[in-house]
């Protein structure tokens, strides 16, 4: 008896799959929305997700986004981005109680798009500044429209997002 297993199966993505996701992002006109989160898992969270204190249905490694203000849009040379933040602030000083998320409006620096082969889709990454803090983006967009972005801080800790990406029809 022979047995097989695949557990890391190529992506099947279909032409026109790939056709969709090249003409959505060579527009530079979309937007990925949030469901969930996922933040960097350290003691202090442990003990934040301990207390209960997460949104409902949520755990350590999976933070629902319902009901919440989630999405990074790219419009031409522009992004855009707010996403709530769950996690270890780093450095003093850039607490907002009105708006304690990520927040950035802008046009970043070391903005790229490459394709992604492996997992078929693309892959973009840029710098950006508020003003307060900087961010490294990045983000893998795949064939499926699914979609995780990655944000490292100079003030927190790291976290990703996970959504969907669509044609952005907020002009």
């Amino acid at each position: 008896m022979v047995l097989g297993c695949a557990s890391n199966p190529k992506n099947r993505a279909t032409p026109e799959q790939m056709a969709t996701l090249d003409s959505l992002l060579q527009q530079r006109s979309f937007v990925i929305k949030a469901d969930w989160a996922k933040p960097l898992p350290t003691q202090s969270m442990g003990a934040i997700a301990n207390a209960g204190l997460l949104p409902l249905g949520s755990t350590l490694n999976r933070i629902d986004l319902a009901g919440t203000e989630s999405y990074l849009r790219v419009s031409g040379d522009s992004v855009m981005a707010r996403f709530p933040y769950f996690g270890e602030q780093q450095m003093p000083g850039i607490y907002n109680p009105d708006d304690a998320g990520i927040v950035f409006n802008g046009v970043p620096t070391d903005f790229e798009m490459r394709p992604n082969a492996k997992q078929g889709g693309y892959n973009m990454s840029f710098n950006i500044n508020n003003g307060t803090e900087s961010f490294q983006v990045s983000a893998l967009m795949l064939t499926s429209k699914s979609s995780t972005v990655t944000i490292g801080s100079s003030h927190r800790r790291l976290i990703q997002y996970f959504g969907k990406i669509s044609a952005d029809t907020k002009e």
